[in-house]
């Protein structure tokens, strides 16, 4: 009887094992010909969230700088008054300074008499002096020759000298002279006579000038004056030169 059912089931596990083998094949066959369409993503059916914004962060701040230390206040010194030293005053403070005076009265007590010259004793002796020294010039120029050793005099020495002056000039004229020889004598002799016309006018001028500052000098003598001066007044006198140069100053009392 097993031999009976084993006959009849062999033919029926063929019919199986046929059976799945062509159900594979075809639904092979259906998913080649046919395939199944892609899914569509979720990431396209939604929008992309923004992207987060940038933040920029600042540099570090620099640490501040220490503060300069504070200056002292300034000190203020109040000004003093400087207190003048009390002086007793003297018994010639309440009398003037300068007083006139006329020769021959008495000398008030405090006071004492002073000379006073006028301008012209200076601008005489400056003249004079000044005449003295161009005549002077003059004869040491001619070697003190032809009178101007009288020079030397003051006030006629210039006028001494004119007198002892003298001019001549000779001219050779002759057949055995040429005409540029005389014409040369000639002005020589032009030449001679120019330079003793002014030699002449210059000691007429130089004895005027020495005159002249004489003159003015006797007058200033005779019309100084005296003051009477307050004894306690300082006997000062201050004179101003220039400055980085040279002066001459000439100072009397008379």
């Amino acid at each position: 009887m097993s031999s009976h059912w084993l006959g009849r089931g062999v033919p029926f596990v063929a019919i199986i094992w046929a059976a799945s083998s062509w159900e594979g094949v075809a639904r092979a066959q259906s998913a080649g010909s046919f395939p199944e369409p892609a899914s569509q993503s979720p990431a396209a059916a939604r929008p992309a969230p923004p992207a987060p914004p940038v933040v920029i962060t600042p540099p570090p701040a620099a640490a501040p700088l220490a503060p300069a230390p504070a200056l002292p206040p300034p000190t203020v010194t109040s000004p003093t008054l400087a207190v003048p030293q009390y002086r007793a005053p003297t018994p010639f403070e309440s009398l003037a300074p300068i007083l006139p005076y006329k020769k021959g009265l008495p000398v008030p007590t405090g006071y004492r008499v002073v000379d006073r010259s006028s301008g012209l004793v200076l601008g005489g002796g400056l003249t004079f002096l000044a005449g003295y020294a161009a005549g002077l010039g003059l004869a040491a120029s001619q070697s003190f020759a032809k009178g101007t050793g009288y020079v030397a005099i003051p006030v006629a020495g210039p006028w001494a000298a004119i007198g002892a002056r003298s001019f001549s000039c000779k001219v050779p004229i002759s057949i055995n002279v040429d005409g540029a020889t005389v014409q040369r004598e000639l002005n020589k002799c032009v030449g001679q006579a120019f330079d003793e016309v002014t030699t002449v006018v210059f000691l007429t001028v130089d004895g005027l000038i020495q005159a002249t500052g004489a003159v003015l000098f006797f007058v200033g003598l005779g019309s100084g004056y005296q003051e009477l001066v307050r004894e306690d007044l300082p006997k000062t006198a201050v004179t101003v030169l220039p400055e980085g140069g040279m002066a001459l100053s000439v100072s009397g009392q008379f």
